[in-house]
């Protein structure tokens, strides 16, 4: 499996795309689909664009010398060894069903509790500006009509609370709706988190791929009580937790009244996706 990083980050310069995406959570459609498709059927077949990786290339950078040649050689590893294409990216989760239909990829969900979302971004101080949304006029016409005094209310705070919760509810009422259409793998991060080895194990079934002794290595390597409980103020996308510790985070950074309002802005959600909790 070759892995490929979310594409639709606006903080991507190293993409595979033509160039880097300048709204957070782009919609792709039919009706932008000629800015993204060739360059994403271009990687399904490991095939480089080094002119485009090479312009892109920051003068000085200490990095990208070294990220985009193991690019190069990962896509020829692809290639030669029959290999399939991982895109990790949650800001493509509103054009699921173009990566679907259009792409035939395979899709797979995680869903993490609204209080453990709400509380990292708290902690983290990470507001999100409903702009990137709003602009997008396929996107609210297609999708996200109904959210639109909502979110030109959230534009206007400052409130992570506020916001995060939205920005929760969203994203999961269009994921609910794709569910109804799509034949989705729909996980959630708490199950992964408390039984890494077996609910990655029915994962992999579910996407007809081999759990090998290697796959197992690494999820136990990336969850075992041995690492950090939590992640770096200055270093969020730690990936090696002890997953289990993990869970209970939430409960150090946010009071009554934020649970409160956090619950009451994402139900009959949670109880959809959280009936036992």
């Amino acid at each position: 499996m070759i892995h490929v990083g979310e594409p639709l980050s606006v903080l991507n310069r190293q993409t595979i795309l033509r160039s880097k995406v300048d709204r957070w959570y782009t919609y792709i459609g039919e009706d932008n689909e000629d800015l993204y498709l060739r360059n994403y059927q271009d990687a399904v077949a490991f095939r480089p664009h080094p002119i485009q990786d090479i312009r892109r290339a920051r003068l000085g950078s200490p990095r990208d010398p070294i990220r985009i040649p193991k690019r190069w050689a990962s896509f020829v590893l692809g290639r030669v060894q029959g290999r399939s294409l991982l895109v990790r990216d949650p800001f493509s989760v509103f054009s699921i069903q173009w990566f679907a239909h259009t792409l035939g990829f395979q899709i797979v969900v995680v869903v993490r509790h609204p209080l453990a979302v709400v509380a990292s971004l708290k902690r983290l101080g990470y507001t999100f500006d409903f702009r990137n949304l709003l602009e997008q006029s396929s996107l609210m016409n297609e999708r996200l009509e109904r959210f639109r005094s909502d979110m030109e209310n959230a534009t206007a705070s400052t409130d992570v609370v506020e916001q995060g919760s939205l920005l929760w509810r969203i994203v999961y009422e269009c994921v609910a709706e794709d569910l109804l259409e799509l034949p989705v793998c729909f996980v959630r991060h708490e199950d992964l988190s408390r039984h890494p080895i077996q609910e990655y194990t029915q994962l992999y079934e579910r996407l007809n791929l081999p759990f090998n002794d290697r796959a197992r290595r690494i999820i136990e390597q990336h969850t075992n009580d041995q690492n950090r409980k939590e992640v770096s103020v200055k270093n969020p996308f730690e990936i090696r937790l002890d997953s289990r510790a993990n869970l209970d985070n939430w409960r150090r950074r946010l009071d009554g009244e934020e649970i409160g309002r956090i619950l009451s802005a994402t139900r009959p959600l949670v109880d959809r996706f959280y009936p036992d909790e």
